[in-house]
């Protein structure tokens, strides 16, 4: 019988000494001979298909064990029967299992050490193979590993790895780790598992290149505007990132450190300069337009291009003018306290798990309709349209609130603490809820703020156009001019318009403007080159809002990964523009502003308000005039409350 020891249940010995040693058994591994077996049992089977042997003359994997089936082969060697040996043989070899040679090292260091018990390997029953009474070869028990894999499977193996370590954020180090070695070693013992210098290495560069080769082979030819947009990652290094949406979809360029750099805009003009030329090298593609934010080392960057690069358009980010359009209105005296107080009344209940509790219960009793209670959204900087989500989602459960209030009052005084300060607290929510005048106010305040909302949800998707920031500036200024409205929030409002036009390149909107609202009419004689013109102005996005959300997907990898699809704005809803309507008193009108412009010496910047540049109707219907995008518009910002929902509650769990 061979030796008890642990490493005798990798091995095998038919009880014949090792050599001429008189001590040790020759030890065969039973990786090596499984597999020796299964090179025999795979060449009788090719030769059955060759026609080379019968199949009843194919041996089963029971007979290739026999002592002189094995001779006929070339010989599996033995080893030394020292457990040194057998050791270093199964550290070493391929086919022993990698979960075995674990358990039994484990075990064997156990007994080593005298401690048993604690040994996991010793809960694993291995099967000693037994001497047969009849022949000295008897067969070891048969662990059939499948098929060996080619280095090509295996080479693809790695390859879908590293990209699934990339779709799960997973950290490289992973590739190491004994459990993951040993679940791969479990149930794919033919695969081999790459380690994480090869794995965020060549394989890593490999799917680097392909994804590069696919970019180009989706937007090699068009025309391309490049985004850019500074911001500071989770190691708070400041960083540029910059972007190319060719064909209504961004790609991304490169991130720039800007840890050493200085924040200015003759540095970003030069990154841009680099940016340009790696798109039109790498990628095949024109840059039509440049657009970034209009912080001070945006503006002077787009001036620079304005100078030295006059063949291309310049844009701001019209997602951040909404966005400081907001931000304008917020601050109004007559409505600051009351955004305060509704969002105090958010942040309390969201931070008491027990007045939560209670608002969740009485929503359950009030709307009998909603298969589950509606969160409360906390607004977030980052996200343009959250004030506006934040105080339709209060308004939606108002009903709710004050019952809870009503109904509970002393629960939520008691579930406050017991600290002064803090019940207080408690009974100036109270207050604030029970106060018709909060809410009639804060009903008001979002029928302010919903037009803003759907233009910010129009101006940042991925392909939003010249022609649409036009359209939707306008409309913008026709619904704030309602005489119903305060007349604070108009002047405000109007204000606000005014001075982002008036800092626009007025000429390329208004050209984009009247080519998409005369699709088939020629504007001027030579056809080709208008409609070249004509793509080239309707190709350029109005936004840097790709680098915001690629921020988002960096910060919160996990979190935002999961509904990325869902917060990206949608203006698939959104068609083409109907007639546009120019005030026919100022179209020959001369500009205002006399200065010259950088493009051509003889060229004037165009100046025209915008209570000037269209004839407003007072009443328009859906897909007319300036409502044409309307209507998809808002059923997007509806989709967007929820997608907030959503990334609240995941945010919740995660921090839970």
């Amino acid at each position: 019988m061979p030796p008890k020891g642990p490493w005798w249940k990798l091995f095998w010995s038919n009880g014949t000494r090792y050599k001429q040693n008189g001590t040790y058994n020759a030890a065969w591994c039973l990786g090596c001979l499984n597999n020796h077996v299964n090179l025999g049992n795979k060449a009788d089977r090719d030769n059955v298909a060759l026609g080379i042997l019968d199949p009843e003359q194919a041996r089963t994997r029971e007979q290739l064990f026999e002592c002189d089936t094995i001779s006929a082969h070339p010989p599996v060697e033995p080893v030394h029967g020292r457990a040194s040996t057998m050791h270093t043989h199964a550290r070493k070899c391929p086919f022993v299992s990698k979960d075995d040679f674990v358990l039994v090292d484990t075990q064997a260091k156990a007994e080593a050490s005298g401690n048993t018990r604690s040994s996991p390997a010793s809960q694993k029953n291995f099967t000693i193979p037994r001497e047969s009474r009849n022949s000295k070869s008897s067969a070891p028990p048969i662990i059939d590993p499948g098929e060996p894999w080619t280095a090509t499977k295996n080479d693809q193996f790695a390859r879908d790895l590293c990209k699934l370590f990339i779709a799960c954020d997973f950290a490289w180090n992973a590739a190491d780790n004994i459990q993951l070695q040993l679940f791969f070693a479990k149930y794919i013992p033919q695969a081999k598992v790459p380690d994480r210098r090869k794995l965020s290495g060549i394989y890593l560069d490999q799917e680097v290149t392909v994804a590069e080769n696919k970019t180009k082979a989706d937007i090699a030819g068009r025309l391309g505007t490049l985004q850019c947009d500074g911001w500071r990652n989770v190691a708070k290094v400041p960083v540029v990132t910059s972007m190319v949406s060719a064909s209504q979809t961004p790609y991304l360029v490169k991130t720039h450190d800007m840890s050493r750099e200085p924040k200015t805009g003759d540095r970003l003009y030069e990154l841009v300069q680099d940016d340009i030329r790696e798109v039109s090298t790498k990628f095949d593609v024109e840059t039509i337009a440049v657009c970034c934010d209009d912080g001070p080392d945006g503006r002077k960057a787009r001036r620079l291009i304005d100078l030295r690069m006059f063949w291309i358009i310049t844009t701001v980010c019209w997602a951040h003018q909404i966005n400081l359009i907001f931000g304008e209105y917020l601050q109004l005296p007559q409505y600051h306290h009351c955004i305060e107080l509704a969002l105090e009344v958010i942040k309390w209940f969201n931070n008491h798990g027990k007045a939560l509790s209670l608002l969740q219960e009485e929503q359950k009793q009030t709307y009998k309709d909603r298969l589950i209670p509606l969160m409360l959204l906390l607004p977030v900087i980052t996200r343009w349209t959250a004030h506006y989500c934040a105080i339709t989602r209060l308004l939606q459960i108002c009903i709710a609130v004050k019952a809870c209030c009503l109904r509970h009052e002393e629960a939520l005084l008691v579930c406050a603490g017991r600290a002064q300060e803090h019940v207080n607290k408690a009974q100036s929510i109270l207050d604030t809820v029970s106060d018709p005048t909060f809410w009639r106010k804060l009903t008001e305040i979002k029928t302010h703020l919903e037009p803003l909302a759907i233009a910010a949800n129009v101006s940042q998707s991925t392909s939003t156009r010249l022609d649409q920031v036009l359209l939707m500036l306008a409309n913008l200024y026709r619904i704030y001019g309602t005489t119903t409205l305060d007349e604070h929030v108009r002047s405000t409002i109007h204000g606000s318009l005014e001075k982002r036009w008036k800092k626009a390149d007025q000429d390329i909107y208004i050209l984009a403007g009247v080519d998409s609202s005369n699709p088939g009419e020629p504007i001027s004689t030579g056809r080709n080159g208008v409609t070249k013109l004509a793509i080239r102005l309707l190709s350029v996005i109005a936004n840097s809002a790709s680098c915001e959300r690629l921020r988002a997907e960096l910060i919160t990898a996990v979190q935002e990964d999961a509904v990325a699809d869902l917060l990206e704005p949608n203006t698939d809803d959104v068609e083409g523009p109907g007639p546009l309507i120019l005030s026919h008193e100022d179209s020959n009108t001369t500009p205002e502003s006399q200065e010259r412009s950088p493009h051509f010496g003889l060229r004037r910047n165009t100046c025209i308000p915008l209570s000037q540049l269209f004839c407003y109707p007072e009443h328009s219907t859906a897909n007319e005039g300036l409502e044409f995008y309307w209507k998809g518009a808002v059923r997007n910002l509806e989709q967007e409350i929820a997608n907030y929902e959503l990334l609240q509650e995941m945010g919740t769990s995660s921090t839970s």
